[in-house]
């Protein structure tokens, strides 16, 4: 608290509150230095009130600042939005230099990357040995071998899979960081800071970020189908109509992953190369359902069904109520030709029920040709058995 005027400042305005004002990064962008970002001007871009005349509401002002460092005489750009009522600010973004996420980098990777940055408008050379030293840190990071720099970079090479043209530009970035270490004639010169900066970006996207965003975006698209997936379950609960194929296979997916949904889609291409089997899908709540067979008195037959979940229903339990395995000795033979695939064991106490077979059981071309040709031995079977009973 103030005890009183002081050099002409009354004890009124000793006890004045400033109004607060935003406040933006210190650190520079461009080169790192802290503390020597000088402000150039503010434009506001939009003007927002939350609410509506004549009361209103608080009052928001999109601005973008732009600030000059003293050190490398770089510009940098912010936008941000204040609270002109509430002393509020969010939405803080850089515009300029674009902002790099940097998360996916290694912490050590990430520390010599700042030290690259603080010296990159020092001194050319300076930053070429920074970015030796970022070489040298990737390659330690991922377990290269070698007796130098150069033989480290190809083993990595080698063990990431790197292309051609990408060695190529970590050997450029060797040179360069060679050419900052000595004291030649040919020294690494200002306008090849950009260069050294891209060909490091270059190495840093491949290894790093890239795959980084491509297990984001997969990630996302797999919460976006699993959202989806929920959305059509809860909407045909309400309607309770039958899944579709699209929807079934989505389902698939969503459970068991990607090679089941390969058995899944092949099922339903043998189907339809079939071309004589009439298929029917289910309404269930929870699970999607599919079944194909014939659907004619004389040989009537649905011997599977193919369920979202991932597995499918052999119905011993159902045929041995039609004509053509209403024997023991059929449905055993069926039983036989189910066990001869590989990964495939039903016992024969489940000949009268509904044993089911995981999808991923049937991943091999040998054993889901093995399934589809014991499906076509049933329905030739019924078939036969239909003829027999209707000639004519």
């Amino acid at each position: 608290m103030a005890r009183g005027a002081r050099d002409g400042v009354s004890a009124y305005d000793a006890l004045t509150v400033h109004e607060p004002v935003p406040q933006l990064p210190e650190t520079c962008p461009n080169c790192g230095s802290n503390g020597v970002l000088e402000p150039k001007g503010d434009v506001v871009i939009k003007h927002e009130m939350d609410g509506e005349p004549p009361r209103g509401g608080p009052r928001y002002n999109t601005t973008v600042s732009v600030s000059l460092c003293r050190v490398c005489d770089q510009p940098a750009v912010w936008k941000f939005v204040w609270g002109v009522d509430t002393y509020e600010q969010f939405d803080d973004q850089r515009l300029y230099p674009a902002a790099r996420d940097d998360t996916a980098l290694p912490s050590r990777v990430q520390e010599r990357l700042g030290e690259a940055l603080r010296v990159k408008r020092i001194d050319a050379g300076f930053y070429a040995v920074a970015i030796g030293r970022v070489l040298e840190t990737i390659c330690n990071e991922e377990g290269a071998s070698g007796r130098n720099l150069d033989a480290k970079l190809r083993n990595l090479a080698t063990t990431h899979s790197i292309p051609g043209p990408l060695l190529e530009i970590t050997d450029e970035l060797r040179k360069l960081r060679n050419l900052g270490a000595h004291d030649d004639d040919m020294a690494v010169a200002h306008e090849d800071v950009p260069l050294i900066e891209a060909l490091a970006e270059s190495l840093l996207e491949y290894l790093y970020r890239g795959p980084a965003r491509l297990a984001a975006i997969r990630e996302a698209l797999v919460e976006r189908e699993a959202a989806l997936l929920q959305d059509a379950v809860r909407r045909r609960a309400e309607r309770n109509e039958p899944w579709t194929r699209k929807e079934i296979l989505a389902q698939i997916k969503h459970r068991r992953g990607t090679s089941a949904l390969r058995v899944a889609e092949r099922l339903f291409a043998w189907v339809d190369k079939r071309g004589d089997l009439t298929a029917f899908y289910g309404s269930g709540k929870k699970d999607g359902s599919f079944q194909a067979g014939f659907d004619d008195e004389g040989r009537y037959l649905f011997p599977f069904a193919l369920y979202g979940y991932g597995r499918i229903e052999v119905h011993f339990q159902y045929i041995k109520r039609q004509p053509a395995f209403a024997g023991e000795s059929p449905r055993r033979e069926l039983l036989s030709r189910l066990n001869k695939i590989a990964g495939v064991s039903i016992g024969e106490e489940m000949l009268d029920k509904r044993p089911s077979i995981p999808l991923e059981a049937l991943v091999e071309s040998e054993a889901f040709n093995r399934f589809t040709a014991t499906l076509d031995w049933a329905f030739q079977r019924a078939s036969d058995h239909g003829r027999q009973k209707h000639p004519n």
